[in-house]
This record gives structure tokens, C-alpha cells and sequence, in this order.
């Protein structure tokens, strides 16, 4: 449960983050931002960022369950 749990903050900060560094002029490098178009609406994307911050997010959630 604490992997579901983990989904949502993990992408919330990968969002922000990738929409950060994106509008700062940065695309290529270890983050490898994208932009990706969903239904007239712009997101900026990071899989490594995204597994980063997936990664923090599940500890801290295993660490609040025990």
C-alpha cells in the first residue's frame, strides 16, 4: 500500500520540478525533461526525476507507517 500511496506525491513534485527547470531553459542533461501535450494542456516530464522522487516519497511514507 505504501507504493500506491507513494504515486501521487511522487508525481506532484516531478511536475513541478520538470515545469521549474523546463521554464528556466534547461531540457537535456540527467533530468532529460520532455514536454508532453495532453488534450490542449502542456506538461513538462522527467522519467528519472519521476523515479527519484518516487523513490523519496515511498520512503517517507514507510517510514510514517511504522
Amino acid at each position: 500500500m505504501p507504493t500506491i500511496k507513494a504515486l501521487v506525491p511522487g508525481a506532484a513534485i516531478t511536475l513541478f520540478i520538470s515545469a521549474m527547470l523546463y521554464g528556466a531553459g534547461t531540457r537535456g542533461g540527467v533530468f532529460a525533461v520532455q514536454r508532453a501535450y495532453v488534450d490542449d494542456v502542456t506538461l513538462y516530464w522527467s522519467w528519472p526525476l519521476f523515479l527519484a522522487m518516487f523513490g523519496l516519497s515511498r520512503a517517507l511514507v514507510w517510514m510514517m507507517e511504522t
